[in-house]
């Protein structure tokens, strides 16, 4: 099974999605789609432990893999680097096109590369960041 098709792989749309959503202040109702709530709850995990939000993760459970994956979150905001991050991929046309410039090349979704090809794209196509 590749890194992608992991079930808990780092997905970049749902990172953004969550980010979105936080900033709109994480109505229950409104929280993103991860296909399901373990998929959700990692990301969290894993976007507090990159310092993007500021996270609670509570009960510990394990995937069938061994993976701890939180069983509840409690989110309560984004972090000086999330909101720096979600400037450069909030609005949908840059992000987009990060996507597909990424795809076209081969690169991997790492957040400084998708960081610098989003203020490229802006800047040659005079969309302000968001």
């Amino acid at each position: 099974m590749s890194t992608r098709d992991h079930p808990f792989a780092r997905n970049m749309d749902l990172v953004r999605d969550i980010l979105i959503w936080i900033e709109r202040g994480a109505p229950r109702e409104e929280q993103p789609s991860a296909d399901n709530e373990l998929r959700f709850n990692h990301h969290v995990k894993i976007m507090r432990d990159a310092g993007f939000i500021d996270a609670s993760t509570m009960d510990d459970g394990y995937t069938d893999t061994g993976l701890a994956v939180p069983v509840r979150v409690d989110v309560h905001g984004i972090t000086w680097q999330g909101y720096e991050l979600l400037a450069a991929i909030r609005n949908d046309t840059i992000w987009n096109a990060v996507k597909s410039k990424m795809l076209e090349h081969g690169l991997p979704m790492v957040l400084d590369l998708v960081v610098s090809v989003a203020r490229g794209y802006a800047a040659q196509n005079g969309v302000p960041l968001g």
